[in-house]
Parts: C-alpha cells; sequence; structure tokens
C-alpha cells in the first residue's frame, strides 16, 4: 500500500481517537455498528458491553482458520497458482505433490494430524493461515470484525488454496467458531470520494458489499459449513461505510488523519 497505507493512515488514527474518547466502548461501538450500509440489518437492541480485548494497527489480531476447513482443503485443496507448491522445505512440497495426485495414505495423515487438539500454524497440511482483520473488537456480547480499505479497488476473493474466499466471509468465518454464545458483526470502512464531504459510499464498494453475500459467494468461500451456518455468516455481514461517515459521526477531526505515512 506504499505511503497511503490504510493502517497506518486510517485504521490505527481513527481506532485510537475512538478508544482515547472512551476506552469502554460503550458509548460509541454500538453507533459505530449502526453505520454500514448494503448489508445485514443490525439489532441494536441491548448494549454491546464494554471492550474486554481489542487489536488493529501494529497488534493485528490473527484468527485461526476452522478446523472443519482446514480438514475440507486437505481433500479438496486447488492451488490458484503453481507457484505456491514452491516451498523452501522439500518435504512440504513432496508431500503437498503427493495430496494433490490423490495418495491416500498421505490424506489420512493430515486429516490425523488436523484431529489433534492443538494445530500448528503452519505444516505442510495447513492450507489456510490465520485472517487478520483490520480491526478486531472483543466484548461479553459480541466479536468484531472490520476491514479497512483506502486506495484499494476492492476486496480480496481469493487466498493461495481456494479460487473464491471473500476476505469479509473469511474473517467472520474465523470469529465464528470462538464466539461461544457472542453474535459476531463484520463490515467495511472505505474511502469516499470527495475528502471530507464524501460520506457516501461509492458504487464499486456497494457492489462489493453485495457480492459478499451472494450466492455463490456463501458457497465456495464457505463449502465446509452448512445451508444455516452459511446464512448466520451472512447475516453478521453489516455491509459498508466510509471513514468520512465515521469521522463525522463521532466529531473526529478528518484533517487530522494523515494522507501519507
Amino acid at each position: 500500500m506504499g505511503k497511503q497505507d490504510s493502517t497506518a493512515t486510517r485504521v490505527a488514527p481513527v481506532f485510537d481517537q475512538l478508544l482515547a474518547i472512551d476506552s469502554s466502548g460503550e458509548s460509541w461501538l454500538t453507533s459505530l455498528m449502526q453505520l454500514p450500509v448494503h448489508g445485514a440489518e443490525f439489532d441494536a437492541v441491548g448494549s454491546l458491553g464494554r471492550i474486554k480485548d481489542s487489536a488493529w494497527g501494529d497488534n493485528e489480531r490473527g484468527l485461526p482458520p476452522p478446523r472443519s476447513l482446514l480438514r475440507w482443503l486437505a481433500e479438496h485443496a486447488a492451488p490458484t497458482s503453481p507457484s505456491v507448491l514452491n516451498s523452501s522445505s522439500h518435504r512440504t512440497s513432496d508431500l503437498r505433490k503427493r495430496l494433490l495426485d490423490g495418495d491416500q495414505e498421505v490424506l489420512r495423515t493430515a486429516l490425523s494430524e488436523l484431529d489433534k487438539e492443538r494445530i500448528p500454524e503452519s505444516a505442510w497440511y495447513i492450507f489456510e493461515g490465520p485472517s487478520k482483520p483490520d480491526v478486531y473488537i472483543a466484548t461479553p456480547e459480541a466479536i468484531v470484525v472490520i476491514e479497512g480499505k483506502r486506495t484499494e479497488n476492492y476486496i480480496t476473493t481469493k487466498t493461495s488454496w481456494m479460487g473464491e474466499r471473500h476476505q469479509m466471509l473469511r474473517h467472520i468465518d474465523c470469529a465464528w467458531d470462538v464466539r461461544g454464545g457472542r453474535r459476531v458483526l463484520g463490515c467495511l470502512i472505505v474511502e469516499g470520494e470527495g475528502g471530507a464531504g464524501g460520506l457516501p459510499v461509492p458504487n464499486k464498494w456497494i457492489e462489493a458489499a453485495r457480492l459478499t453475500v451472494a450466492d455463490q459467494a456463501l458457497e465456495l468461500s464457505l463449502p465446509h459449513r452448512s445451508a444455516d451456518e452459511r446464512r448466520g455468516i451472512a447475516n453478521a455481514f453489516l455491509g459498508v461505510t466510509t471513514w468520512q461517515q465515521v469521522c463525522r459521526t463521532f466529531a473526529l477531526d478528518w484533517d487530522s488523519l494523515p494522507d501519507v505515512i
């Protein structure tokens, strides 16, 4: 992202200010979740509670991939580029090639490893790493995952081992298995057009929000989930708002946000 990196020029400055206003989040988190549009309707009944954990900027939180997805990938993984098979470890490359060639002994070994209580972040049988939302907020009532954009033209829609894996669905999917009794909420915050007055969501991001929860995106991004789980994850995606709208809502000084690093 270079000098206009969204994490350094938008995510960290905005959320650092919000946390400085109220470290509990009780005065702004629920209101923030009411800003996104073109997604599921946010049920604002009741407080989301006090922030117990948060991460953004240099302290991004990695959310481990669901075990069910890792098992599915071991059985169905298809590299989106031949180069991903070129690992620095000859053993990793060899075992993955054998797995993709249908070696059942290698598949049984991979599934056995994935059945263990603790799964490493990286191994030859791991085909997706942790998902890292730009903003992670946890309260007793909810897990919030936010992806921030500035100069990007679009969302990420694939990974090295999945031809379709929409970024927001991935974040929500990874939060889904660790939510306990909490609800999961996710949204995009993007750059509006025209400086401080650019409150409306640009059309390209309206379309991105629509495509995120299209049937094809849900089916291909969440092949390890049931139809009910897919719908639940889709309903956790609240849509998209702009950095300008966030600043206007919480009286943050737009001009104080750095243009470049």
